[in-house]
C-alpha cells in the first residue's frame, strides 16, 4: 500500500497541557538548561483495521501460502498505534547532539520472512546493518523516499548467511525497504539531522526529552497514513503533554 494512500482524521487531542495534570504521573522535570520533555500517546479512533493477508509467491513451504500484512499494529486494550514516527521541526541548532555511528547501529534482520524491526528511527550518520536468519535468499533492496525512488543499498543475502551487510545513512529523510525476493517484505527507516524524534511503543506512547524552549512544528508519520503535523509550544522546564488520535478518512 502507498504510505500515503490513506488520510488522518484531523483530531489533536492535547496541546501543550502539563503532565501533571489529570492525573498522569509527574515525571522528572530536567533543568531549564537541558530543556523539557514533551510526552503523548497516538491513539486509533473507529474500527481497528483487520490485517490483509498477502499470497506468498515464492518459498511458501517455509513463509506460509499467505502472511498477513502488518502495516497497522494496534493494541486493543489501549487502543495505542504503534511504529508512528514522532518528530519535531525549527529546534533552534547548536544543542548538543548525541553521537551517531557504527558503535550504535539501526539493525534490519531478515527473519521468518519478516523485516525486524519494521519501522526505525535515527540520526544520519547512523551505519544501518542488515542481516538475515532465514534458511532462504532474500535481496534486501532499500529506496529514498519510497518504492520507487533513488536506490540506497541493494544486496543479495544467500540463506542462512552469517555476514552482516553495512551502510552509512548518508542523507535525512524516509527509506522503504523491500525484498525483491518477497514482495510482501517491507520495513521503514526515518533519519533526521537532530535528535528530536522518536517511535510510539506498543501501547502508542513516545516521549521527546529536552527540548528547548520554542514553537514548533511537530510531525507523525505511519507508513500507511502519510504525515500530519501539529504545533507545540515549551515553554519552560515543565514537560508538555501531546496526545494525538488517527484514523481512516473516506
Amino acid at each position: 500500500m502507498n504510505n500515503g494512500s490513506r488520510r488522518f482524521y484531523p483530531v489533536i487531542l492535547a496541546v501543550a497541557v502539563l503532565i501533571a495534570q489529570e492525573g498522569v504521573p509527574q515525571a522528572e522535570a530536567p533543568d531549564s538548561a537541558s530543556g523539557a520533555a514533551i510526552q503523548g500517546v497516538v491513539r486509533w479512533t473507529g474500527p481497528i483495521p483487520k490485517p490483509e493477508l498477502l499470497k506468498v509467491p515464492r518459498d511458501s513451504k517455509y513463509c506460509g501460502a499467505t502472511i498477513p500484512s502488518e502495516e497497522f499494529l494496534i493494541d486493543p486494550a489501549t487502543r495505542g498505534v504503534a511504529r508512528v514516527v514522532v518528530s519535531l521541526e525549527g529546534v533552534p541548532s547548536g544543542q548538543p547532539l548525541p553521537p551517531a555511528s557504527s558503535a550504535n547501529p539501526v539493525r534490519v534482520d531478515n527473519g521468518k520472512c519478516h523485516f525486524v524491526p519494521r519501522v526505525q528511527a535515527a540520526m544520519v550518520g547512523t551505519t544501518l546493518e542488515i542481516t538475515t536468519t532465514d534458511p532462504i535468499l532474500h535481496n534486501t533492496h532499500s529506496r529514498k523516499r519510497n518504492r520507487f525512488g533513488e536506490t540506497h543499498v541493494n544486496v543479495a543475502i544467500p540463506a542462512s548467511s552469517p555476514k552482516v551487510i553495512r551502510k552509512p545513512l548518508h542523507e535525512p529523510g524516509l527509506l522503504s525497504i523491500r525484498c525483491d525476493a518477497h514482495p510482501f517484505m517491507q520495513a521503514w527507516i526515518y533519519a533526521f539531522e537532530h535528535p528530536y524524534f522518536a517511535v510510539t511503543d506498543e501501547t502508542g506512547r513516545f516521549e521527546l526529552p529536552k527540548v528547548p524552549p520554542g514553537t514548533y512544528q511537530m510531525r507523525l508519520w505511519h507508513e500507511a497514513l502519510g504525515t500530519r503535523e501539529a504545533t507545540v509550544t515549551v515553554t519552560s522546564d515543565v514537560p508538555v503533554r501531546m496526545d494525538f488520535e488517527l484514523g481512516l478518512g473516506g
